[in-house]
């Protein structure tokens, strides 16, 4: 829970930069979902390209997306709803290093979206290499 703490802080850091405050208790527990999702995608399709047969296929995009939406859920729930996000805070507040927690905060979230993007050109280079996954 600790690496998810500092990804919350981080993230928490880095909303509070821009504009939209108001908003900065409800982004970080939305993008520890995604990050967690996207990620765990992208290890899903390259272990089913290194061997492929041997890894379960993908459910259809309903439970795929649901998955995503339960664990932006229980994020949510942990951190807003429990108001665990505020002992976070606290806790990362004594450090002093707010500036450069925003940036790291800043690096994850570029980081997150650059996965997006490989996951879309693996894809469609494992489409034209191998033919998997089939074309929908």
């Amino acid at each position: 829970m600790k690496l998810f703490n500092y990804i919350y802080y981080c993230i928490y850091r880095y909303v509070l930069k821009a504009p939209d405050r108001v908003a900065a208790d409800a982004w970080p527990p939305v993008f520890l979902g995604w990050t967690l999702w996207i990620h765990a995608l992208m290890l899903y399709w390259l272990a089913f390209l290194i061997a492929p047969g041997k890894v379960p296929a993908l459910p259809n995009k309903i439970i795929c997306v649901g998955v995503m939406i339960f664990l932006i859920a229980v994020f949510s729930w942990y951190y807003v709803l429990r108001e665990n996000g505020a002992r976070v805070i606290r806790s990362f507040e004594q450090r002093q290093n707010q500036g450069n927690y925003a940036r790291l905060g800043a690096l994850m979230w570029y980081e997150s979206l650059l996965v997006l993007f490989m996951v879309v050109g693996v894809l469609a280079l494992s489409q034209r290499l191998t033919g998997w996954p089939p074309p929908l």
